[in-house]
């Protein structure tokens, strides 16, 4: 046979195996791809799962939360007196954490829905594992026997029940807090152990059989050319084409993987335990970090530039604890503090750009250490402000919807009238509030700030009496949170500008809460009252009109005010059980400059509060003592005095002002020494009245207790309009003050209570 016959063969035979051996190659690369993308599969799926994990140990640990919270409101109910057991507050905040902690255990027990910590609705899936389930039946027992002392406690209020709810609830309490940590470990073993790492071993088992295969492929075409070109050295040539081939195909598969790793929407990188990002990063990184080249950059340093440092100082001892390998790594990344994180990056115009950012960490364990964490960054900046875009602009829909319905029963005027007095105290506010004066250091400024948040107190409490009268329930609310926020401040032994920084905020708020109000009355500013509702909690029965004058005189024109405050005087009446009429003789604010009129209006606002709170008596205590079952509150009106002054009065005849207990309850609030008390003229112990801070109720409500009601009035007519007020009171008879305002030029000296007349 000759040499020709011979080779034909044999180069059909070599043109048939390299066909074969290059479809192996691409399939092997093709297998390789699939792996790295298996690879980057599995991390979503992990991510996944350690969301579910983070979010059941964010539930178990809100579980644990609320039983500490539960044993600490039933310590706190124990020493409660017992006329208040029912009513204290902590009783109120036991009842809502049994509810939510009930709700959620049966949730986690049977599988079902619970009230995550945003708000929203989540799905928990049952608990099968046996660990877990065991657990959870454990804690629901611990739970069936402190519920069960927790309701006799709450059922009699008695001292034996509640003081064996406090035993049982230091004895369940652990043992229930031990069992949900038991859950959470188990679960998230389950979630992250057991799925994710059964397949990244077959993924690993995968790209380790290819990567054997393409070496013993290449290995096989190197040998197989070897002897091919001992026997023909024409075949060398075909043999090297080959091997390029292949080389080329494993270039392209590297140039694939770049590809992938520059159009990834994600900054993927690797770090070492030096913190070093490794050389090989998604372009995206370089986006989200504004830095290029990032390759040997010392991530610790990146995030100095952007967080801020309380936030740099917990990410730094959290990549510390990544590397540690004595701490599990699911109990490391539950809690990852850089979940979501406020990021300040420079802008070259000025100034700087806020974003938020995602950080996820997993990591790559080399024997026994941890040699690199793999780390993926997302920019989550539009879906963060998308989130909160909603949220305000819900609650702003909320607001102005309850606007309306609050204002609808209001009289166009009133309300204009209450918009230019709560504009007014804004500014007032705002006055008082000059950052200026808070951004240097406060010391030996004490005095300032004190008086500061002062006048801040007195504007709000002006702004709430004028919406209760107006019964304006939304900034009747949003008033009573700003002065819970001052009285904070002012029992604060030491105040810093720092401090003022809820109060700022709370102004803040109000104002634009006025400003919507301003914008809603102008939108519906043709909007007339035949369509109006019914005004909202009409005087009842035992007070037919709003004022009552002399039953054989004829009814008289009387002014809006007396109108709104009789109005507001049995509204209040009505909420605290008594009865009261309100009457005026010869009262007129009329020709009066707008700002007087309204401060007269503050002033008697003040005054109906405060006598419907605590002067009048109910119906049955006033029949007991002789009197009528109503009480009344009397506006009078005086002739101008030669000097044009504006004089008015008002009297309620209710329990009046009793010294001895004004003296004591001074005393018991630091007001004035014992000692002092005891030497000072019972003038001046009712003249205490008008001190910040004073007041004869037992608790704080809505209408009283605050203590600013009567230093408002002080400061209006003596220390705002230069006036004169006197208090004329006698002990279960009546309380009585007259105001002398200067309505022309003439300047009076404003030296605080004129005259304390005492009978």
């Amino acid at each position: 046979m000759s040499d020709q016959a011979t080779v034909e063969p044999l180069q059909q035979s070599k043109s048939h195996n390299t066909v074969v051996m290059t479809i192996v190659l691409l399939l092997e690369v093709f297998a390789f791809m699939g792996a790295v993308f298996g690879f980057a599969l599995t991390d979503s799926l992990a991510a996944k799962a350690n969301g579910q994990a983070r979010t059941l140990a964010t539930i178990a640990e809100r579980q644990v939360s609320l039983i500490q919270r539960i044993s600490a409101d039933l310590s706190q109910i124990a020493v409660t007196p017992n006329d208040a057991i029912r009513d204290a507050v902590p009783a109120k905040d036991l009842a809502a954490s049994e509810t939510v902690f009930a709700e959620t255990l049966a949730a986690m027990k049977n599988g079902g829905q619970t009230v995550g910590l945003s708000g929203a609705t989540i799905q928990i899936p049952q608990l099968t594992s046996p660990t877990a389930a065991q657990s959870l039946q454990e804690a629901d027992r611990s739970w069936s026997s402190l519920k069960s002392a927790i309701d006799a406690a709450t059922s009699h209020g008695s001292r034996a029940t509640l003081a064996e709810a406090v035993r049982e609830a230091s004895i369940s309490a652990p043992d229930i807090s031990d069992d949900f940590t038991t859950i959470v470990s188990e679960t998230n073993g389950l979630t992250i152990g057991q799925g994710e790492n059964r397949l990244r071993f077959w993924l690993e088992l995968l790209a380790i059989g290819i990567v054997i295969a393409m070496v013993v492929t290449l290995f096989s075409s190197v040998d197989r050319g070897r002897k091919q070109l001992q026997k023909y050295a024409q075949t060398l040539v075909q043999r090297t084409d080959e091997a390029e081939e292949a080389h080329k195909q494993l270039a392209e598969a590297k140039a694939g993987t770049d590809l992938i790793m520059s159009t990834v929407d994600r900054g993927l990188f690797l770090i070492g335990p030096d913190y070093r990002i490794a050389g090989e990063y998604s372009g995206e990184l370089e986006r989200i970090f504004r830095t290029p080249e990032l390759g040997g950059y010392n991530f610790v340093n990146i995030l100095q530039r952007l967080l801020t440092e309380r936030m740099f100082d917990i990410s730094r001892d959290y990549l510390a604890l990544l590397f540690d390998k004595s701490k599990k790594e699911r109990t490391v990344l539950r809690v990852n503090p850089l979940a979501e994180v406020e990021a300040h990056f420079p802008n070259p115009a000025g100034g700087f750009d806020t974003k938020f950012i995602n950080f996820t960490f997993r990591r790559i364990v080399t024997g026994n250490d941890v040699s690199r964490v793999f780390v993926a960054v997302s920019d989550i900046t539009d879906r963060v402000r998308l989130e909160r875009q909603l949220r305000d602009s819900e609650a702003r829909k909320e607001r102005q919807f309850e606007f309306l319905l609050g204002v609808l029963h209001v009289e166009p005027k009133s309300l204009d009238d209450f918009l230019a007095t709560a504009s007014e105290q804004v500014d007032v506010m705002n006055d008082a509030l000059r950052a200026s004066d808070f951004a240097t250091s406060s010391a030996g400024r004490m005095d300032l700030l004190r008086q500061r948040l002062e006048v801040v107190y007195r504007a709000v409490h002006t702004v709430k009496g004028n919406a209760s009268m107006l019964q304006l329930t939304y900034f009747m609310k949003v008033c009573d949170g700003f002065e819970s926020k001052i009285v904070q401040l002012r029992d604060r032994r030491a105040l810093g500008g720092d401090d003022f920084l809820s109060i700022v905020m709370a102004q803040a708020e109000l104002r634009q809460d006025l400003e919507e109000l301003q914008e809603l009355r102008e939108r519906f500013v043709g909007l007339g009252h035949a369509g109006r509702l019914p005004e909202r909690n009409a005087p009842t029965a035992f007070a037919p009109a709003a004022f009552a004058p002399a039953a054989s005189a004829p009814v008289p024109q009387q002014s809006e005010l007396v109108t709104q405050i009789a109005a507001f005087a049995n509204q209040m009446a009505g909420a605290l059980g008594k009865e009261v009429r309100v009457t005026a003789d010869g009262f007129s604010t009329d020709g009066l400059p707008d700002f007087v009129q309204r401060t007269i209006k503050d002033v008697v606002i003040q005054l109906a509060r405060n006598s419907v709170t605590h002067g009048i008596e109910n119906a049955d205590a006033r029949q007991s003592l002789g009197k009528a079952r109503y009480g009344t509150l009397a506006i009078r009106g005086f002739a101008r005095t030669p000097n044009d002054a504006f004089v008015f009065s008002f009297r309620d005849d209710g329990r009046g002002l009793d010294p001895q207990h004004i003296r004591e309850r001074a005393v018991a609030k630091g007001l004035i020494a014992a000692d002092q008390a005891a030497s000072m003229t019972d003038e001046q112990i009712v003249a205490q009245i008008f001190r910040p801070g004073f007041s004869t109720a037992e608790e704080t409500t809505m209408d009283a207790g605050r203590g600013i009601g009567m230093n408002v009035i002080k400061e209006a007519i003596v220390d705002k309009l230069g006036g004169r007020l006197s208090l004329n009171s006698e002990p279960g008879k009546f309380t009585e003050f007259t105001f002398t305002l200067p309505v022309k030029a003439a300047k009076l000296t404003a030296d605080g209570v004129a005259a304390l007349a005492y009978n």
